[in-house]
């Protein structure tokens, strides 16, 4: 006769007879229970960054039960949320850089922790960044575009003025360039501030600078606009042509043949050395169209006149004259010559064979006539013929 009884999880067979037990162990009661993992430190629940300067990172603690072995998957999502996500390739470490290339936004990042030994994986809370946009800087007032100073008496400087968004610290750096341009340029050692002032030893010509204005927080820079600074020759002087000037305006005047813009007309040294006719032969009574007497107008009207009579005396002599490394001389208009006899004593070196000059200027609509100039007897304009011989002097401008 044989009893079987169940006591704590054994089952006991005795056999009565021989009183022989038999203990064999539960095998569903007695399995070991699977490792836990616990999320120590949860990453930060929000981080602000600012795009451009990013060098942050989220991080978590993490442990697990029965010396198991951790690993970490961290997740992008597109919501404050840890359900679902998009796994980053290669996130898989207790810490996650946060990406430098975030634009301004609202980002959300967690942490999935997972053992071995077939612990149930956790997740973390869910991380927020908020990146915000760089900084811009605005420039408010920009310097003068246009000083005139005085050889020996130089005094003033250019200014700026400068905002900047989320509080940073503006700061600011001068350029000199060579040209009428805020590309380029070099650095001016020293010059720092928001004012910059005029080099009070500055020659004869025109200067040009701008500032570039920084900040803090990885703003981009902004460069102001040029600002020129003309210290003029003065009367009299040399020009570049190794001429003398004689006539200058600080806001410049435009030149009908090309457009550019200059601020002065020299004269050759020396009138030419031989009088000569306005037109050339068969010419004298042959219309020029197009020629004009306000300054700036000479050179077009030089090659005007050449264009039609390639011989004409006045207008050839002056084309093809060269001094000093300049090969752009031409006969002066009506109002550019009337400058050279204004400025005459400054000049000098006026030969007058005759009293009269010849300008560029046709008479319209006497086509066999030029203006010219008396420089003797009060400086009179006078309507030459064409055919006369007069007086010529080279001029350029500059």
């Amino acid at each position: 006769m044989k009893s079987i009884a169940k006591v704590s999880g054994i089952i006991l067979v005795a056999i009565i007879f021989g009183f022989t037990f038999v203990a064999c162990p539960d095998p569903v009661e007695d399995t070991l229970a699977l490792p836990v993992i616990t999320i120590v430190t949860q990453p930060a629940a929000t981080t602000n960054v600012t795009a451009g300067s990013i060098s942050n990172s989220l991080s978590v603690v993490a442990s697990v039960t029965q010396s198991q072995t951790l690993s970490y998957r961290w997740f992008s999502n597109t919501s404050n949320s840890n359900v679902g996500g998009t796994f980053i390739s290669g996130a898989t470490g207790a810490s996650y850089t946060i990406p430098t290339d975030l634009t301004a936004g609202t980002y959300f990042y967690f942490c999935e922790v997972r053992a071995t030994g077939g612990a149930a994986s956790v997740r973390s809370n869910v991380a927020t960044v908020n990146a915000s946009a760089l900084p811009t800087i605005t420039i408010t007032a920009q310097p003068a575009p246009m000083t005139n100073v005085t050889v020996g008496s130089i005094s003033g400087s250019l200014s700026v003025s400068a905002s900047v968004t989320q509080s940073q610290t503006l700061s600011y750096q001068w350029y000199s360039n060579t040209s009428n341009s805020n590309v380029g340029g070099t650095e001016i050692a020293g010059a720092t501030g928001a004012s910059y002032p005029i080099p009070t030893n500055l020659t004869a010509g025109t200067y040009f600078y701008f500032c570039e204005v920084r900040a803090t927080g990885g703003a981009a820079s902004v460069r102001s606009n040029a600002a020129t600074v003309s210290v003029p020759h003065e009367i009299g002087a040399t020009g570049p042509g190794g001429g003398i000037i004689f006539y200058y305006d600080p806001t410049g005047f435009t030149m009908t043949d090309t457009g550019e813009t200059c601020h002065y007309l020299e004269a050759a040294p020396v009138d030419m050395a031989t009088m000569r006719a306005w037109a050339s032969s068969g010419f004298t009574a042959t219309n020029i169209p197009g020629t004009e007497t306000a300054i700036g107008t000479g050179r077009r009207n030089t090659a005007l006149i050449l264009a039609t009579d390639p011989g004409a005396p006045a207008a050839r002599a002056c084309r093809n004259y060269s001094h000093n490394g300049k090969s752009d001389w031409f006969l002066p208009s009506s109002d550019e010559l009337n400058q050279l006899y204004l400025n005459r004593s400054a000049v000098g070196n006026m030969l007058g064979i005759g009293w009269f000059w010849w300008s560029s200027s046709q008479v319209s609509p006497y086509y066999n006539s030029a203006w010219g100039q008396n420089f003797g007897e009060g400086g009179y304009l006078y309507i030459g013929a064409k055919l006369n011989d007069n007086n010529v002097r080279p001029v350029r401008a500059f």
